[in-house]
């Protein structure tokens, strides 16, 4: 199968190496759509030939994707922006259940900035003990993928997926550039390792954070430094 237009992919991690979990997120002339799959050797591409197509809006435009393959379900997040001059976008949850391929559940979620384009947000999928035994979604808006005026006040939603029930997304809370105590907050890559939540911010540096069983963000740590796009990381001792 080939794919163009890809908008997203992800590759499970699990520690220094991957997980299960794969899929690509892409368009093409008749819709945006989802492929997923198994990832059942690492040393070669995963097994994506299972293909869901996201009954989107006109002009709506979709971004990231998170499985929740144990419920058989993915939720893809979209927004469209207003008919309106000067008007902001709608976020859309598309929640989607993969064994009849068809749409569950269709949820409109806020945004908090008025941001006149995006191009671009990244949406994580995090969960483990010390955060309570429950799982969050993370989803973050980049400097570089929103309009010059906005650049400099981005910021990281956390959301709290039931166990019982994942469409029933909650949102919990907002990282944004006064919770970190900064004049101007420009996220310009985000990533979970290890069980810590990683923002790097284009001023400041790398920041660590952690989710507390009282359902709270918590700074771990902070590497400061400027003028960073991109970051890896990578223990050895794992």
């Amino acid at each position: 199968m080939k794919f163009t237009n890809i908008i997203s992919y992800y590759v499970e991690p699990k520690g220094n190496t991957v997980g299960q979990d794969s899929f690509l997120l892409y368009s093409d002339s008749s819709g945006i759509h989802l492929s997923y799959g198994i990832i059942r050797d690492k040393n070669r591409l995963p097994d994506v030939n299972s293909t869901v197509t996201i009954p989107t809006e006109s002009d709506e435009v979709c971004f990231d994707a998170a499985l929740f393959m144990d419920h058989g379900l993915a939720i893809v997040d979209c927004a469209k922006k207003g008919g309106k001059i000067f008007s902001t976008y709608t976020n859309h949850w598309y929640i989607m259940d993969l064994t009849t391929h068809t749409l569950k559940k269709k949820v409109q979620n806020d945004i908090y900035i008025d941001f006149q384009t995006i191009t671009r947000r990244k949406l994580m999928k995090f969960s483990h003990p010390e955060a309570g035994g429950f799982t969050y979604m993370l989803r973050s808006y980049f400097s570089d993928g929103v309009d010059k005026d906005h650049s400099d006040n981005t910021y990281m939603e956390l959301f709290m997926v039931p166990v019982e029930d994942p469409t029933d997304i909650q949102p919990l809370s907002i990282l944004d550039r006064s919770i970190l105590n900064l004049k101007a907050l420009r996220i310009m890559d985000a990533e979970i390792y290890l069980d810590d939540i990683f923002l790097l911010d284009y001023d400041t540096g790398l920041v660590r954070l952690d989710i507390l069983q009282s359902q709270r963000i918590a700074i771990t740590g902070w590497y400061r430094d400027r003028g960073f796009e991109k970051f890896g990381i990578y223990s050895d001792d794992y």
